[in-house]
């Protein structure tokens, strides 16, 4: 278990949110290829665009952050993940275009960030399906372990994390 902000989060937790995040920056890229491609441009350096396929890639993380992605029903049921994981990269355009009007060189273009967000969802979405079917649900389970308790503790534990307590 890893511990941030007093919440303990499962180590494959984390992993699976930093193959996500390695994965969003290669859709990115990939768009980048893909529209500079179909506009007959040179795509250039990749020392050139790192600040734009980072915002892409932590305005999508921080979006399926907050839309519950990384929850237990997330990581538990691909259908959930998979109406989670549309939401929260439509958050993600939605606010990129918000920072395309205030820092207007930091976010991909329009055609780049349709192309980029039909790739993420497509590579987010296998990723999830692999990880699941291969690693099971059990893997990003959160465990709970009450040490130097009696049983009358431990209960006393579980009625104070109970809601409505």
């Amino acid at each position: 278990m890893f511990r941030l902000f007093k919440h303990y989060v499962p180590h494959a937790v984390v992993w699976l949110a930093l193959l996500e995040f390695l994965a969003l920056l290669g859709s990115a890229e990939a768009a980048w290829h893909l529209y500079a491609n179909q506009a007959g441009f040179d795509a250039g350096p990749l020392a050139d665009r790192w600040l734009l396929l980072t915002t892409f890639a932590v305005s999508n993380l921080l979006a399926m952050m907050a839309t519950g992605m990384y929850g237990n029903e997330g990581l538990r049921s691909m259908r959930f993940a998979t109406a989670r994981l549309l939401a929260a990269v439509s958050l993600g355009v939605i606010f990129l275009s918000v920072l395309g009007f205030l820092l207007p060189t930091a976010t991909l273009w329009r055609a780049n960030s349709l192309y980029a967000m039909a790739l993420a969802i497509a590579a987010l979405f296998v990723i999830r399906l692999a990880l699941t079917q291969s690693a099971g649900a059990e893997a990003f389970r959160r465990r709970i372990l009450v040490l130097g308790a009696g049983p009358r503790a431990a209960r006393l534990a579980v009625l104070a994390n109970e809601p409505g307590s």
